[in-house]
């Protein structure tokens, strides 16, 4: 499972949120236990059973202060640019921790004698200040701000926690987002590819046909069917096996070639087997491009590569170009959409080159799909 199906996965499962934070808590309880043991303070001489006590009631105050804030404060003022309510009730929790913090000491600590001795001993100032009565101690810990730099820090590792989940599932939705738009623009390019490739291909074959040459015309209405059970149906997934994409490619460049008299057609596919997937019709704008811009014409050419070698995908495909077209927006949408899938699929792991001058067109694109 990968970390966006995992955090999916605690997102729509309520049970699963509420173990995970009990397994949070629990665990920060052992290591403050643990570090509590090991420092050099006051509570390390305390007993056992006291300092566990202290422990878990430093947790619970975490708890009390950490929740409200996180799920009522910052995403019903905060976020929401409220600045002065957000801060006026943040202040108000702060006093709140305060006050049990204050609590704790009048109720666990001063009845503890032992306690007291220790905290006399130390002769650090805290054995004063635990002298004082409750609300003094209490508005002296929320006028030095320490309880408030305390509260900060202790919700730091949670809080940083929370976000980061959060952020990642942003980015994830972003991302799905992205990829449904995308997906839905190939759906719209592969709508209008295939009526109007069907059209040209159906004229085709019935020229075929009323010339007699039944042979031929069985076999390109063979690659038609096939062609657009695939393009159609098995081209949905997110990847396809590299066999099929090249056999979609072999089908197209022949049911194109029929209408091309004059123009030289060379597609050339040759595969170690090293890749075994890749994005449904990927070059297919490209290639159609080339058969929809060449010039049907002496020594005009149509070349295609397809060469799979060590886990790279190395594509290029050349043509004439016919001057009675109009070139500079070729395949605007075909073209623009193969960019998005490759930045899409593989991220920093291609190159794409268009040259084109006044008499050819060339398109390249280098692939590596090492993980």
């Amino acid at each position: 499972m990968n970390i966006e199906q995992t955090i999916n996965t605690i997102y729509s499962r309520k049970s699963l949120r509420i173990l995970l934070h009990i397994g949070f808590w629990t665990a920060l309880f052992c290591i403050s236990r643990y570090l509590t043991g090991i420092s050099f303070n006051n509570y390390n001489h305390f007993p056992e059973p006291l300092v566990s006590l202290l422990t878990v009631t430093g947790i619970i105050r975490i708890m009390l202060f950490y929740y409200p804030f996180v799920y009522w404060v910052l995403p019903r003022f905060f976020s929401k640019r409220r600045w002065i309510a957000g801060v006026l009730i943040t202040a108000v929790l702060v006093i709140f921790y305060a006050f049990t913090d204050a609590l704790t000491e009048e109720l666990l600590i001063k009845p503890c004698s032992a306690c007291m001795t220790i905290i006399k001993d130390a002769n650090n100032g805290y054995g004063p200040f635990l002298q004082m009565d409750l609300l003094n101690r209490w508005f002296l810990k929320v006028m030095s701000l320490g309880v408030l730099i305390g509260t900060l820090f202790n919700i730091a590792l949670p809080l940083s926690i929370k976000l980061g989940m959060q952020a990642l599932r942003h980015q994830f939705r972003s991302m799905q987002l992205a990829k449904e738009n995308l997906q839905l623009e190939f759906n719209f390019l592969r709508s209008q590819v295939n009526p109007h490739f069907l059209f040209n291909t159906l004229n085709n074959i019935y020229g075929l046909i009323l010339k007699d040459e039944k042979e031929k015309s069985a076999g390109m209405v063979a690659r038609l069917s096939q062609f657009l059970r695939y393009s159609l149906y098995e081209s949905n997934s997110g990847k396809v096996p590299v066999e099929k994409e090249i056999q979609l490619l072999k089908d197209y460049v022949a049911l194109e070639s029929i209408r091309l008299n004059l123009t030289k057609v060379q597609f050339t596919p040759t595969s170690d087997g090293s890749v075994k997937l890749m994005p449904p019709l990927l070059f297919m704008p490209v290639v159609e491009n080339s058969f929809k811009y060449a010039a049907d014409q002496p020594d005009a050419h149509i070349t295609i590569d397809l060469g799979i070698m060590d886990k790279k995908i190395y594509f290029t495909a050349q043509n004439s170009v016919d001057l009675q077209r109009q070139t500079t927006d070729a395949g605007g949408i075909g073209l623009n959409n193969l960019k998005k899938r490759l930045e899409l699929y593989y991220t920093d792991k291609y190159r794409y080159e268009v040259n084109r001058n006044a008499t050819t067109w060339s398109v390249s694109i280098n692939i590596d799909c090492h993980e």
